[in-house]
């Protein structure tokens, strides 16, 4: 009887512990929208691939790239690039050249220091102009600070703070 009242307990807890790694998982394979059964392995690259972020951020400039994005689906890091001139060298380091067929470099108008510069002061235009319902955020993809608004186009409240981003060339 207590083997049985055991082998129950055993149940009961590998049957919530199944229940609770499903229950976090398939979310996660929804957004990325894969198959449960290869999330393991995408997780995994993900793993590698914000490894590989992490080492190849301490060799790059700010002034001469845009920024880095994970594409776990492609197994690649992509990296914004304003000046190619130091890749060769980059992807040559002996941190860097076993993953080098993981990286890709786009060419980007904008490097990190140009999208903080311009971030910061659209901020401080949108504190100046009382900007009103404005989202702002760097879209390291787009290579670009992005302005959302959150109301009607025929809204014109924001008109003055947006007319003063236009030098900026926010999205």
């Amino acid at each position: 009887m207590k083997d049985i009242y055991h082998l129950i307990n055993l149940f009961f807890i590998t049957f919530i512990f199944h229940s609770i790694v499903h229950a976090q998982s398939e979310p996660l394979a929804m957004l990325w929208r894969v198959k449960d059964a290869d999330l393991l392995m995408y997780l995994t690259r993900e793993k590698n691939l914000k490894n590989l972020d992490r080492t190849i951020s301490k060799f790059l400039d700010d002034s001469y790239y845009g920024g880095a994005w994970i594409d776990v689906k492609a197994n690649k890091l992509t990296i914004n690039t304003v000046n190619f001139s130091d890749v060769s060298h980059i992807i040559s380091l002996p941190e860097i050249h076993p993953y080098r067929d993981l990286l890709t470099f786009l060419p980007a108008s904008n490097s990190l220091y140009q999208l903080s510069f311009v971030f910061e002061q659209i901020i401080q235009l949108a504190k100046a102009k009382n900007a009103y319902r404005v989202y702002l955020y760097v879209d390291i993809r787009l290579n670009n600070v992005v302005i959302y608004l959150s109301q009607n186009e025929s809204d014109k409240r924001n008109k003055e703070f947006i007319d003063a981003t236009k030098p900026y060339n926010p999205l």
